[in-house]
């Protein structure tokens, strides 16, 4: 009778993840969207430069992540200052992207400067 062991499992599936981030790099793929905390730390430490250097970070859209945008027991400076770093963190990510994509996003900032994409 087979037992499942959860070692196994992850080793399984960290192998198959590893195996289609190098195909797409090898495929060509301009950028990796790379969702959550855990997923990033694990692109960092498994995979290669040529996979990391296409990483884009953004935030895991969780149930936990959207609790952060809407909890009412944070109030004051210390929920702006959180929604500030995930504004940034995200539109970050999101400048990345267009840069990847071709699209020279400098040259319509021109002369407005509150807008961060």
């Amino acid at each position: 009778m087979y037992r499942f062991q959860a070692g196994r499992a992850v080793q399984c599936a960290q192998s198959w993840l590893r195996t289609e981030l190098d195909l797409a790099v090898k495929e060509g793929a301009k950028f990796i969207v790379v969702l959550g905390r855990n997923a990033q730390s694990w692109v960092q430490q498994q995979m290669s430069d040529e996979v990391r250097n296409r990483g884009i970070p953004l935030i895991h859209p969780s149930g936990q992540n959207a609790a952060v945008w809407a909890r009412t027991q944070v109030k004051g400076e210390k929920i702006r200052v959180r929604h500030e770093q995930l504004i940034a963190e995200t539109g970050e990510s999101v400048r990345k992207i267009l840069e990847f994509a071709g699209f020279d996003y400098s040259a319509t900032n021109e002369g407005d400067k509150s807008r961060t994409v």
